[in-house]
């Protein structure tokens, strides 16, 4: 009603790499609906806001490049009014935001505020925060202060952010990602065969085909053990129908060539 909100808090980051973007602070229903947030992404400051010139999900985003380089402290203050948004780092001026109208008539009063991650999860934050203040008009909250106004968890999961991708299905270059797991486990899946076909009995194609589908799961898998990677289960699918694929061509081109029957000639013929 007041139409004037300071969001204020120091906070030093644990990691430059975090995505998510990774909440620090958040007053939102979910992932896909908030008034404001403020987030790290990669090296950068992301703050979103619902406002008349942004989705219900306050993209697009306001941001400020390369304040989580390293792990230092650094002071953040969101000013939020009807006529401007302005995020201040250390005390300093980096990005002002000039409103058509006033954000404040297109937030909603129900929805809930969170520190270190999204209301319903999945974005968690790795760091340290202190010092928070809320300011709205002259009156000011410090929730840190009081912890029973806070509910805090007595345990929690910690899901490397990486891992919550595994399930995940990303339209973006799926095609062309898909097609070259395709053709590699394509040529695996001959080399595979032709190497089973020495035998004298001819291996089976969807035999391999299971071979390549297992063997991409376990390299899904895999990258769940490095933080750079980004696995995708889905991804094993096309490893095995390219496995299949290679092995029946493998044996298409592998069957030998059935000779022509021998031709009966008349001076061939047999004497009574």
């Amino acid at each position: 009603r007041e139409e004037s909100l300071v969001v204020h808090l120091r906070a030093r980051t644990a990691r430059a790499g975090q995505r998510g973007p990774a909440r620090l602070v958040t007053l939102s229903k979910g992932r896909l609906a908030r008034n404001f947030m403020v987030s790290q992404k990669g090296v950068d400051l992301i703050v979103r806001a619902r406002r008349a010139k942004s989705d219900s999900n306050g993209d697009p985003p306001l941001k400020v490049d390369d304040i989580f380089v390293e792990p230092a402290w650094r002071e953040f203050e969101v000013r939020f009014s009807p006529e401007l948004i302005e995020i201040f780092i250390d005390g300093e001026p980096r990005y002002r935001d000039k409103q058509e109208t006033s954000p404040f008539a297109l937030w909603n009063p129900t929805y809930t505020l969170a520190f270190g991650d999204e209301v319903d999860g999945a974005r968690g934050w790795e760091g340290e925060l202190e010092d928070v203040v809320f300011r709205v008009g002259t009156r000011e909250w410090r929730p840190f202060e009081d912890p029973s106004t806070l509910d805090v968890p007595d345990r929690f999961v910690h899901v490397p952010e990486h891992a919550r991708r595994l399930l995940r299905f990303n339209s973006s270059w799926f095609v062309i990602v898909a097609g070259a797991h395709a053709f590699a486990f394509g040529v695996l899946g001959a080399l595979l065969w032709l190497a089973r076909a020495r035998g004298e009995r001819r291996p089976s194609a969807l035999l391999v085909g299971a071979l390549c589908l297992s063997l991409g799961v376990l390299l899904q898998l895999g990258k769940l053990f490095f933080r750079t990677r980004h696995p995708e289960l889905i991804l094993a699918l096309p490893d095995g129908i390219g496995g299949l694929i290679g092995a029946l061509i493998a044996a298409r081109l592998a069957r030998p060539a059935v000779p022509d029957p021998p031709q009966l000639h008349a001076s061939d013929s047999l004497p009574a």
